[in-house]
């Protein structure tokens, strides 16, 4: 039994998290269709994974209304926090709405999600969308003037002006007169997300009730991958298709003209990753 040095003897809480994770990934069922009424399946601890083809078309479904609470981690009305993947590539996830940042606090970066049709766990009846998850005709609102007073004052910041008229408490954001968003690295590809993040805080970024873009900068080799993520407080997220590369983050401009074009950017990034999941939501519901 492994133990922590001095302890008393009590299952370091990871090891058992481990332990029980395996147990039920071991346990797991196959159940073959045994008529044309049913689906094949996986029961994995009372979670059952179903799938079938129709039309030369793949269709999985997730049943979560047996799921068995000793082994997953819920929230809320009895949620699984759930996460799905096509070849290795997350399409959806849905996690406790309570662990969202809020706006101007940023949390780990994580892999964005392809716009995806998937209802929220534990809807009911299948096919149908609630209003948890209809965001039909919500849009993200780009406002022109206070962006530009925002970065107004994150450049006079970065020069030494310290307090300035229109600036919040939380503002703290200092932008270099000849700032590249398309020339950032490592450390700096932050300060793009904090950008994004400050403009949500001041309005500049006017975003849908319970709703919020992030920015997700990624450094490799060749100087880096961006892409834009939208975050439903429902407990689910959505997400650019796929990653670009940071040259191509803005219209080419630098310094307060290149991080306005960074937060037009994100507002039709995002309002194109909800006019994506609108058409996968009626295709899904006309398919029902």
């Amino acid at each position: 039994m492994s133990t922590s040095p001095g302890s008393t003897g009590a299952i370091d809480p990871r090891i058992a998290r481990q332990r029980l994770d395996r147990e039920a990934n071991v346990a797991a069922r196959f159940l073959p269709q045994r008529d044309d009424d049913e689906s094949p399946a996986i029961d994995l601890a009372g979670v059952l994974g179903i799938m079938h083809v129709r039309d030369g078309e793949l269709y999985v479904n997730v049943g979560l209304d047996t799921a068995d609470p000793a082994v997953y981690r819920t929230y809320g009305d009895q949620r699984v926090p759930l996460h799905i993947a096509v070849d290795g590539d997350t399409v959806f996830e849905s996690a406790d709405p309570q662990a969202l940042p809020v706006p101007g606090r940023r949390e780990q970066a994580t892999t964005p999600k392809t716009p995806t049709a998937v209802r929220c766990p534990g809807d009911r009846p299948a096919g149908q969308l609630t209003e948890r998850c209809n965001l039909t005709g919500r849009r993200f609102e780009f406002r022109e003037a206070t962006a530009r007073a925002l970065v107004a004052r994150a450049v006079r910041r970065h020069a030494g002006a310290v307090r300035q008229p229109g600036q919040a408490c939380y503002e703290d954001l200092e932008l270099e007169p000849g700032w590249n968003p398309r020339r950032i690295y490592h450390d700096e590809m932050a300060l793009a997300e904090y950008l994004v993040d400050q403009a949500i805080a001041a309005d500049a970024i006017r975003c849908p009730e319970g709703m919020c873009v992030d920015l997700h900068c990624r450094p490799d080799s060749d100087g880096g991958t961006y892409a834009w993520r939208v975050r439903v407080d429902t407990g689910f997220t959505l997400g650019s298709e796929y990653w670009a590369e940071m040259r191509r983050l803005g219209d080419g401009s630098v310094g307060g003209h290149g991080a306005l074009a960074v937060l037009r950017e994100a507002v039709t990034a995002a309002n194109e990753i909800l006019a994506a999941y609108e058409r996968s939501a009626r295709r899904l519901l006309a398919a029902a």
